[in-house]
């Protein structure tokens, strides 16, 4: 049923999230969650505990695709084909792992590059 409906945050590029208690939710699961509402994200950053955590995303041209299968009948493009890049600050190593996992899974993505904490 999700794939049929219109993301609510289409058009958002920055989403911030904070997190008072400790949360129960792999990260991977609110990363999928959060890049289903807003399939446009440039920026996802998670305030956990003090500690900032953030993805940046670094996308290909989306004019320059043909159009993919899987997002032929869908009204946007699908974020898994036009992601190149994913940059990931102050994770966990195995938070990292898993966003690694995920990207790598469910998007035609280049490379994940660790910046470290500043």
């Amino acid at each position: 049923m999700r794939v049929n409906l219109l993301p609510p945050l289409y058009a958002t590029n920055n989403l911030h999230v904070d997190i008072e208690k400790r949360w129960k939710h792999l990260v991977v699961e609110v990363v999928d969650s959060l890049l289903w509402i807003s399939p446009q994200l440039d920026t996802i950053s998670f305030n956990e505990a003090r500690v900032l955590k953030t993805l940046k995303f670094i996308h290909e041209d989306a004019s320059n695709e043909d159009e993919k299968s899987c997002c032929a009948s869908l009204p946007w493009k699908c974020w898994r084909h036009k992601l190149k890049q994913v940059k990931m600050q102050n994770f966990s190593c195995m938070e990292q792992q898993e966003l690694r996992d995920y990207f790598f899974t469910n998007a035609h993505i280049s490379e994940i590059i660790d910046v470290p904490s500043e």
